[in-house]
């Protein structure tokens, strides 16, 4: 005689299996915190980690007095808020937009506007990681705008920060590229572009033998936003440089970084009169002959904000889409191979009722992600997400 099947053990052990194949901290726990400081709204933008905790950059704006002011957040390694505090020095800062730590101590960028001229420029804070501010460096030429837009801790502990300068003579604007120490010593600055265009770099990332390739975008070609791209060795000297794209499609905020076989770019461009906007990825070697390229198409008007290489050598792009019905935007994180396969995707938001962004990401060395951002326009929020490697944020995600 033969006894039943015991239906809820059979069910346990199934689950325990199944369970035993997801990645290790996918068992563990996951944080999604929005944050208020000073019942204003906050916006995240950049984020590090020393030891298990996370030190992240953002701004607060102050509506009534129509000013903002860079804050630092320090987050346990469970994404609970330790300190928040208010580390900038004048009421104009719009933009804390990159944090970086060296030996124990953090470095915060981001941009002020002249109160008087209206110009854009650099700011760069030094701080312990109780939020103690040391110093505070201001870069740039005055009477001209110079906007900064993304940096790179280089191998020799010193910064290249990348941005754009406006001509002397016109309207227009260069590319511009800082180097400086970690006491804020601005060790050479450098402008790309040509006289009659508009030239625009957004980001860098540092490759073997102490150079760098960066990514932006030119008017230079066919008077529309193309992409532009060039490679310098450590003391600024361009190696080589291209630009492409096709006439009559502007291209978005260009983002770059390396693979093994080359480099890979990341853009998300938008064509002429319509809101349809796609991904392009394109490899290119060390000499800047293109590769290979390819193309994703969300439907939607999606974009770009950064390419980050995973401790496994696989990219992800992540940024914005929007939702099914097409207005509310909701980030997005596409996981591909080095030849730009498609491995995973996954969309995410904080609340519906509001347009949800991330700006910035960390990966653990477990291989999970710590993402930023701000949800908005009802009350914006300062916004920190953790996710696992296959980009869960929950273990319902695997059920």
């Amino acid at each position: 005689m033969h006894s039943k099947p015991n239906i809820q053990k059979i069910i346990l052990t199934s689950l325990l299996i199944l369970a035993s194949y997801l990645p290790l901290h996918a068992q563990q726990y996951y944080f999604n915190n929005s944050v208020d400081v000073d019942g204003a709204p906050n916006n995240f933008r950049g984020i590090t980690k020393i030891k298990n905790n996370y030190y992240v950059i953002g701004y607060i704006s102050y509506l009534t007095v129509d000013s903002t002011i860079t804050n630092i957040v320090k987050f346990s390694k469970k994404g609970e808020v330790v300190w928040s505090k208010k580390i900038g020095n004048v009421l104009n800062e719009y933009g804390g937009k990159r944090i970086f730590s060296i030996n124990n101590s953090l470095y915060l960028f981001g941009t002020y506007q002249n109160e008087i001229t209206g110009d854009h420029n650099l700011f760069v804070i030094k701080s312990d990681t109780n939020g103690n501010k040391e110093w505070v460096k201001f870069i740039g030429a005055v009477g001209k705008t110079e906007d900064f837009y993304g940096a790179v801790k280089t191998s020799t502990n010193n910064f290249l920060i990348v941005g754009l300068s406006q001509q002397s003579t016109s309207s227009l604007y260069d590319a511009i590229v800082t180097k400086i120490d970690t006491n804020g010593t601005v060790l050479w600055e450098k402008r790309y572009g040509f006289s009659n265009s508009y030239e625009w770099a957004t980001d860098v990332v540092e490759i073997e033998g102490n150079q760098f390739f960066i990514s932006g975008i030119s008017t230079q070609q066919n008077g529309d936003w193309d992409k532009y791209l060039f490679k310098i060795d450590g003391d600024g000297t361009m190696l080589w440089d291209t630009i492409w794209g096709e006439l009559g499609v502007n291209d978005r905020q260009v983002y770059v970084n390396s693979i093994s076989e080359g480099y890979a770019l990341a853009v998300s461009g938008s064509l002429h009169g319509t809101s349809a906007a796609y991904i392009d990825l394109y490899n290119f070697d060390t000499n800047g002959d293109r590769v290979w390229e390819k193309y994703y198409d969300f439907g939607n008007d999606a974009a770009i904000w950064r390419i980050h290489k995973n401790n496994d050598g696989t990219l992800l792009l992540y940024g914005n889409d929007y939702d099914l019905a097409g207005n509310i935007p909701v980030p997005y994180l596409l996981c591909i191979t080095p030849r730009g396969d498609t491995l995973w995707t996954k969309n995410y938001y904080n609340q519906l009722i509001r347009d949800n962004y991330i700006y910035d990401m960390l990966q653990n060395e477990d291989g999970s992600y710590v993402f930023v951002g701000v949800d908005w326009p009802l009350s914006s929020n300062g916004w920190i997400k953790s996710l696992d490697c296959m980009g869960c944020d929950s273990i319902q995600c695997y059920f």
